[in-house]
């Protein structure tokens, strides 16, 4: 598998499998490349997946392994790309020692099905080069020990930047070790000063600050009766005042919910648990209400209800804003909100599998540009960016838009039905739009489509597409 990123309009690798790795693939190398030193089958690279790269989700995961890694330490900071920094300062003697914390951690995120490498030492800055560069998977460096665990290691241990490296690997210092020999005095002159203190930082002789991840305020409400009940009206009235203050906790925290979480629990039976989602973030008391109501008249109350507990357990920035809006937009935004809402209550009365949308995929071919998904994960689009994405003028559409009516597959036609409805399919080569398939996906020999506009004798416009090797004619779409 490789992960790609696009830098400089072209496309490089960001991370690659370690199958990839050993094939001689690496990161920051051009994607044609890598794949020109990957196993082949025929053409093509063999088993490979080729996937882009999305720092955001590395964060978030990274977010999530911090929050596996505070049984260990209280205080976990987030080294991206793909690191973790954890102070242990006072917690080994709760886990047996160093040796023993150590060894939980490679074994606990181990079983997570990651590939952990870890060190145990007395700075941040020897913990990232022995783990990184070490020779072993996990190494405890003893208290005094630092120089004597760099020395071996290659200078980039010590997170200088590469111009720096270079420089170094002029002189002949590759590492760490001799670096350390040189003059001290002598480094400043001639390298940048940040040298020094990552030399500092790594043997202890500099403070290096820990950011540590810090979980987000549960938002979550309840309320307790005094006995149980089975009368609906207080159970209503109760609920209905437990969103309000919902509401105002993600107002305070400027959030919105994307899930809702009820909880009642009855006297003579188990909680009885609702749970709603969202397709945008909303903190409008009056729309949960409106999805909550109808799940909750069908509860069973058995014997009656003791408590009532509602949480937001998936929330999203949603910023405050302000009630006036010029009028041109009033109109827009009350459109966009009615459809959240809409989409909203079907899927909770439906089920959000029942509920899809289209949404678009990274794909050359129009046919594989789009795909099926909940509309909970897939909100609707606003229509300011709907008109920026279809203003065209009348008599010249713009290149690459796409007809109204899109087939699932082209349909094949007859060159000679073509001229019976009187569409003349010789228009020049710039009035057309090739598209070819990526060569990287599955399908990869579709043949090379030409794409045009024609109108018929009956007033439609259509989609025609011509491919050159085979000489046949398809009908892919139609604008209505």
């Amino acid at each position: 598998m490789l992960l790609v990123r696009t830098e400089k309009r072209r496309r490089v690798v960001a991370f690659c499998c370690a199958r990839a790795g050993a094939a001689g693939a690496r990161p920051g190398m051009p994607l044609a490349e890598a794949m020109a030193v990957l196993p082949t089958r025929g053409e093509r690279a063999e088993g490979v997946r080729v996937l882009p790269a999305r720092p955001d989700r590395e964060v978030a995961l990274l977010r999530a392994l911090a929050g596996w890694c505070s049984r260990l330490s209280p205080l976990v900071g987030l080294d991206p790309p793909d690191g973790l920094m954890l102070d242990v300062s006072g917690c080994a003697r709760a886990h047996g020692g160093e040796a023993r914390l150590l060894e939980r951690a490679l074994s606990g995120l181990g079983a997570l099905g990651f590939a952990v490498r870890a060190a145990v030492a007395p700075t941040f800055g020897c913990a990232w080069a022995v783990s990184r560069f070490g020779d072993r998977p996990g190494a405890v460096v003893p208290d005094g020990g630092q120089r004597a665990a760099l020395a071996p290691l290659p200078v980039g241990a010590l997170r200088i930047d590469g111009a720096t490296r270079d420089a170094l690997a002029e002189l002949g210092v590759t590492r760490a070790g001799e670096l350390l020999d040189l003059p001290r005095a002598a480094l400043p002159a001639r390298f940048r000063p940040d040298l020094l203190l990552r030399v500092d930082q790594a043997l202890g002789g500099a403070m290096e600050e820990l950011v540590p991840v810090r979980e987000a305020a549960r938002i979550a409400v309840e309320r307790d009766f005094d006995g149980p009940t089975t009368q609906g009206a207080p159970i209503e009235l109760c609920t209905r005042e437990l969103v309000d203050r919902l509401c105002a906790q993600l107002t305070a925290h400027q959030r919105g919910a994307r899930r809702v979480e009820i909880t009642l629990d009855r006297a003579d039976l188990g909680p009885a648990r609702l749970t709603i989602g969202l397709g945008r973030p909303s903190r409008d008391p009056r729309h949960l209400w409106r999805l909550i109501r109808p799940r909750l008249e069908r509860v069973h109350l058995g014997w009656g209800v003791e408590r009532i507990a509602i949480a937001a357990p998936w929330t999203a920035r949603l910023r405050h804003e302000q009630d006036q809006r010029w009028r041109e937009r009033e109109g827009e935004v009350e459109a966009d909100k009615a459809a959240a809402e809409l989409l909203d209550a079907l899927a909770n009365r439906l089920g959000s599998r029942r509920v899809r949308t289209a949404a678009p995929v990274e794909s050359h071919l129009p046919e594989r540009a789009w795909a099926w998904r909940s509309a909970a994960d897939a909100p609707p689009r606003t229509r300011a960016a709907e008109d920026a994405a279809t203003s065209t003028a009348p008599d010249a559409p713009a290149h690459g838009e796409r007809p109204t009516v899109l087939f699932a597959r082209p349909r094949p036609v007859h060159a000679a039905g073509l001229l019976r409805d009187g569409i003349d399919a010789e228009a020049p080569p710039e009035s057309r739009e090739r598209i070819a398939c990526e060569w990287w996906r599955d399908g990869w020999d579709v043949p090379t489509r030409d794409y045009l506009r024609a109108p018929d004798r009956h007033g439609r416009v259509l989609w025609l597409v011509h491919e050159p090797e085979t000489a046949r004619w398809f009908v892919h779409g139609v604008w209505a």
